[in-house]
């Protein structure tokens, strides 16, 4: 039988023994080439932005307005509705004959302001709505609605002819105010159309 090992010994040996495991557990040195055991790293970064699961609702930065009414069955405007969305229309109308682009866009709703800026609003009219700039007045014709969202044909004067919008609301807790208007080119209103 032999002697036992010194402790000096039996403490070198384990001391190796530790230096072998540790090795054998630490995963080699990343390369340029990003070469390494894919069991033990992986070599895509983590975007360490947390991800929100599939069925959490995107957060609105403001309110989206209610499907537009379909015009082939809409509900007709009840009297008071018609003279809250015709006030609202013409408030916006007078202002824009006198270029009061302020007041204007006092009209417009959340919505339609998260797409124009205060700054952006009297260059859009005046390229893309001239008509509407110093107009001859107005009429109306056909208001629908259903739930909070509402539409209205408008006749505006421009000289000597009449356009014809349709103008999109939305009721908000100050009113009905305008998402948005759309020319309806090659439409006329009738002679007598409903105030």
């Amino acid at each position: 039988m032999s002697p036992d090992p010194s402790p000096t010994r039996r403490l070198g040996a384990l001391i190796v023994t530790l230096a072998l495991a540790v090795a054998a557990c630490t995963p080699p040195a990343a390369t340029d080439t990003m070469q390494a055991d894919p069991v033990l790293a992986d070599p895509t970064p983590v975007d360490p932005t947390p991800v929100d699961p599939p069925d959490a609702p995107e957060p609105d930065l403001a309110p989206r307005p209610d499907p537009v009414p379909d015009p082939s069955s809409p509900d007709d405007c009840d009297p008071t509705t018609r003279a809250a969305i015709g006030s609202t229309v013409s408030t916006q109308l007078d202002a824009f004959a006198s270029e009061d682009f302020e007041a204007a866009y006092a009209m417009t709703s959340p919505y339609f302001r998260l797409v124009f800026a205060t700054d952006d609003f009297e260059s859009m009219i005046r390229t893309d709505y001239p008509e509407l700039v110093g107009n001859g007045g107005h009429r109306f014709d056909e208001c629908r609605v259903r739930s909070r969202r509402a539409f209205l044909l408008v006749g505006v004067r421009s000289g000597a002819r009449e356009v014809v919008l349709r103008y999109d609301l939305s009721e908000e807790a100050d009113g009905w105010r305008i998402d948005g208007a759309g020319w309806l080119s090659g439409v006329t209103l009738p002679a007598d159309p409903l105030i």
